[in-house]
């Protein structure tokens, strides 16, 4: 009640001679007959201070919300996801069908194609998730980072959408040859995002 009293009629209301309360030596008796309350605000300031320099340090997780097609291997269908989702996933059946297309056109997208399909193992599909989560190594518990890339580049695999097409490793021959563009008569491929 006393600190209520003083705070109000300190703060809120000046006396007449308020000029003799800015003196120094008139501060320094208040401050050495409130040291608690100032130890106290000191100490709120210093909390807050800290909380701030460490909201600043640690790294904040980029967020970007950017959509692309992924492909229905039971529907044949296009269906737009978020690109953090990490393929295979659910389909319209239930299943893990749903897998990330890869769309390109000569000159504008309203004629796009889908060059490639690509999903990812389980073990790979498991060091991804880990990954985007913030906890490595995510393919079990001795595995180092290097081992943990050469699992994501091992097991992320590429397919033709034609029907019957096996998927091969995107790091092979094969693989590589698929996620090419094919060439357009005008020179100019482009990849096709969702609007």
């Amino acid at each position: 009640m006393r600190f209520e009293v003083f705070f109000f009629w300190g703060f809120c209301m000046l006396p007449y001679n308020w000029k003799e309360y800015l003196r120094p030596d008139n501060i320094r008796e208040a401050i050495n007959r409130n040291s608690s309350i100032i130890s106290i605000l000191a100490a709120v300031v210093a909390i807050i201070a800290i909380a701030f320099v460490v909201r600043e340090i640690i790294p904040k997780k980029p967020s970007f919300n950017m959509n692309v097609y992924f492909y229905d291997l039971a529907t044949h269908k296009l269906v737009v996801r978020s690109a953090e989702e990490t393929p295979p996933l659910i389909g319209a059946t239930g299943k893990p069908t749903l897998v990330k297309a890869f769309l390109y056109a000569c000159d504008s997208c309203k004629n796009k194609y889908v060059a490639y399909l690509m999903k990812y193992t389980k073990q790979a599909r498991a060091a991804v998730t880990a990954m985007q989560s913030g906890k490595t190594p995510a393919a079990g518990p001795n595995i180092n980072p290097m081992q943990e890339e050469f699992i994501l580049a091992q097991g992320m695999l590429v397919r033709s959408p034609d029907p019957g097409s096996k998927w091969v490793s995107a790091n092979s021959a094969q693989g590589r040859q698929l996620m090419e563009p094919k060439p357009c008569p005008s020179g100019n491929v482009r990849a096709c995002l969702p609007d």
